[in-house]
C-alpha cells in the first residue's frame, strides 16, 4: 500500500485530531477521503492557510478544488477580485458532474450566499443547431446568468448581438462562439478567433456555464446584484449545499473563531461608518451552518468542545538542509542510527540524480511509495510541500534539501482577458486605455477634425483635470485596452505632468537590474567548471523504463 495511505489508524468516531503538522493534516485529510464515501469541505481561517492547504492536497489527488473569498471590507467597500470568482465558479461547475470531491475554502467562502444547486443547475442555458430559441430571450437569459452585452466579443463573460447573429464568450471555453439564428432556429454553432473574428469549425451544441454567483429568476437592476442581496430574491445555500453527502474537516477551529469574531467586529464598523442598519445580512452566521457530524484538526492540544472524542498524535516540521553534502549524510546517518526510516520525495528524477551523485551513501536506495525500506535513506519521486517527522519516519521534501521555498499555487483557468486593441469597434465610450506616451486616459469617441484643409477621424483620449488628447485613428496601435479588477477605477493620468514618465522610469530601471542580474548570471554560469554524470545505473534504465509515455524526438534529444 502507498505509504502516505497508511500512516493513520482507520478508527471511527474520532472528532478531533490534534498534533499534526500542516502537511500531515492535508494527509489525514487525504486518507479520510480515500476510505469513506463522503466529499469533503476542508475550512480555514484566511485566504493563505486555504491556499496552502489545497496546494498540499494536490500533491494527493486531483479531485481537490479550490474555493476562496476576498475578506469583507474588501469586496463590499473595494471590488471583489474577478481572478477569485472565476475560480469559484469554476469549482461549483466541477461540483456538477456528482463524484467525491475535496472542497478547500476560507472562512469568506464557507460563510458565502450561494444559489441553490438546483437553481444553478437550471439557469445553464443548452444551445442545440436545429432547435428554436428566442433571440431576444436568449440575450436575457445570458444577462440574467452574468454576461455583458459588447460590441465585439473580447473576452471571457461577454456577448455581442448583432442582427441575426449572437457572439457569446462562454465560461470555461478556449474561444468564443458565433451562433447564427434563421428566424428562430438556430441555423449554426461556430467556434471563431478572438483577434481575427474568423470561424475556425462547426460544432453541434454547447451549454453555456453562469458568470456570477448571483443566480435569480427575476430580472434585477445592476446595483442590487450583490451577493449579499441575493437572500431578498431566492432560496440561498452555501457550497456545501452542493454536495449531497459531505463531512466538514476544520483547520484549527479555534483560529476560525478569532476570524469570525473579528469579521462581525468589522462588518459592525463598516455599517457604522456607512449608515448602514446593522440588521443588513451579508452572509450566512456561523451557527447556521455548523453541524455535529464534523472534524476538528489542530496543530496544538485545543480541542473547541469538551464532548469531542479526539485522538494525539506527535509530529514535527523539518528543518532547511543548509549544509555541505558531507554534513546532510552525516545528518541523514545519525536518523539511520536512531532506527529511523528516511524518505526523501523529489519531484522528478533529475533531483533524484543530482542526490544520488552528491550524498554517496551506501544506504540509499531509489524505491517507489508502495515499497519503502526500513531503516534505509529511500529515494521516491513525489512531490510535497513540506517534510516532517512523525513516528520513526523522517519524510524530506524538495523544499527542505535544497533549501528552497514554496512557491505560490497558479490556479489553471480558461478565463481570458482583453486583448490589444486591433480594431476602432471594439472600443467604447468611457473605456479606460492606455496611451504608450502618455498614460491612463478615458477614451471619450471619435471627432472629425479640419488640418491643413483635410478632414480626419481622431481617437479623443480625456486625462486627469478634464484634458483631451486627440490621436489619428490609424494611430491605435499607441493605445491599449486598460485591464483591472471587475469595478476597480483607475487613476487617470496627467497630460503633460510627469507621473507616467516617472512610472516608465521605474520600470525601466528594474528591467535593467533584472538585465543586469541576468547577464552576471549567466557570465557566472559560463565560467563555472561543468560536471560529468555517470553513465547510466541499470536501476536508472529500469526505473525509466516505467514511464508510461513515448518521448518526443525533442525530449529524446533534449535527454542526451
Amino acid at each position: 500500500m502507498n505509504f502516505f495511505e497508511n500512516l493513520f489508524d482507520s478508527e471511527k468516531n474520532i472528532q478531533a485530531i490534534l498534533g499534526l503538522t500542516d502537511e500531515l493534516k492535508s494527509i489525514y485529510i487525504y486518507d479520510y477521503f480515500i476510505k469513506n464515501n463522503d466529499s469533503l469541505v476542508i475550512v480555514t481561517n484566511t485566504l493563505y492557510e486555504s491556499n496552502t492547504i489545497f496546494k498540499s492536497l494536490s500533491n494527493y489527488t486531483k479531485d481537490v478544488l479550490f474555493f476562496p473569498m476576498d475578506d469583507f471590507l474588501t469586496s463590499e467597500a473595494i471590488a471583489i477580485s474577478p481572478e477569485l470568482e472565476i475560480t469559484r465558479l469554476e469549482t461549483i461547475n466541477a461540483t456538477l458532474e456528482n463524484k467525491k470531491k475535496i472542497i478547500v475554502t476560507n472562512l469568506m467562502g464557507f460563510l458565502r450566499f450561494l444559489p441553490t444547486k438546483q437553481n444553478y443547475k437550471k439557469s445553464i442555458i443548452k444551445i442545440c443547431v436545429g432547435e428554436d430559441y428566442d433571440i431576444k430571450k436568449l440575450e436575457q437569459d445570458l444577462y440574467n446568468i452574468g454576461y455583458k452585452s459588447e460590441t465585439f466579443v473580447n473576452k471571457t463573460g461577454e456577448y455581442a448581438p448583432r442582427g441575426f447573429v449572437l457572439d457569446i464568450f462562454p465560461l470555461g471555453s478556449q474561444n468564443p462562439i458565433r451562433i447564427e439564428f434563421w428566424g428562430d432556429t438556430i441555423d449554426s454553432i461556430k467556434i471563431f478567433d478572438v483577434d481575427s473574428q474568423l470561424t475556425r469549425e462547426n460544432i453541434e451544441n454547447i451549454e453555456i456555464l453562469p458568470n456570477t454567483e448571483f443566480i435569480v429568476d427575476l430580472s434585477i437592476e445592476d446595483n442590487e446584484r450583490k451577493q449579499k442581496n441575493l437572500i431578498k430574491y431566492t432560496t440561498v445555500s452555501n457550497i456545501c449545499s452542493y454536495f449531497d453527502k459531505f463531512k466538514i474537516f476544520y483547520i484549527n477551529y479555534n483560529d476560525i473563531k478569532i476570524g469570525y469574531k473579528n469579521l462581525l467586529d468589522d462588518i459592525f464598523s463598516y455599517n457604522e461608518e456607512q449608515n448602514i442598519s446593522q440588521d443588513t445580512k451579508y452572509m450566512f452566521k456561523m451557527d447556521e451552518l455548523e453541524n455535529n457530524d464534523s472534524i476538528y484538526l489542530s496543530s496544538f492540544d485545543d480541542i473547541p468542545f469538551a464532548n469531542l472524542k479526539s485522538k494525539k498524535y506527535i509530529s514535527g516540521n523539518i528543518e532547511n538542509f543548509k549544509m555541505t553534502p558531507n554534513k546532510i549524510n552525516e545528518k541523514l546517518n545519525v536518523y539511520l542510527k536512531n532506527k529511523k526510516t528516511v524518505i526523501i520525495c523529489l519531484k522528478d528524477k533529475y533531483a533524484i540524480n543530482k542526490v544520488i551523485d552528491e550524498l554517496q551513501n551506501d544506504d540509499i536506495v531509489f524505491t517507489n511509495l508502495d515499497n519503502i525500506v526500513l531503516n534505509k535513506i529511500n529515494l521516491v519521486v513525489k512531490n510535497i510541500n513540506q517534510g516532517f517527522e512523525y513516528n520513526n519516519y523522517i519524510v524530506i521534501s524538495e523544499n527542505e534539501f535544497f533549501n528552497r521555498k514554496n512557491n505560490n499555487v497558479i490556479y489553471k483557468s480558461n478565463f481570458k482577458y482583453g486583448t490589444r486593441i486591433k480594431d476602432i469597434t471594439k472600443l467604447e465610450i468611457d473605456d479606460y486605455v492606455v496611451h504608450v506616451n502618455y498614460g491612463i486616459a478615458q477614451y471619450k469617441g471619435l471627432k472629425s477634425l479640419n488640418k491643413n484643409g483635410l478632414l480626419k477621424d481622431y481617437l479623443v483620449l480625456e486625462y486627469l483635470g478634464g484634458d483631451k488628447l486627440y490621436i489619428p485613428v490609424e494611430k491605435i496601435d499607441l493605445i491599449t485596452k486598460y485591464s483591472s479588477n471587475d469595478g476597480v477605477i483607475p487613476k487617470l493620468n496627467k497630460l503633460g505632468g510627469s507621473e507616467w514618465s516617472k512610472t516608465k522610469a521605474r520600470l525601466k530601471k528594474k528591467i535593467e537590474d533584472i538585465t543586469q542580474d541576468l547577464l552576471k548570471l549567466y557570465a557566472e554560469r559560463k565560467s563555472v567548471k561543468g560536471f560529468a554524470y555517470l553513465p547510466d545505473s541499470k536501476e536508472q534504465v529500469e526505473f525509466e523504463a516505467l514511464f508510461p509515455f513515448e518521448e518526443t524526438k525533442d525530449q529524446l534529444r533534449a535527454i542526451e
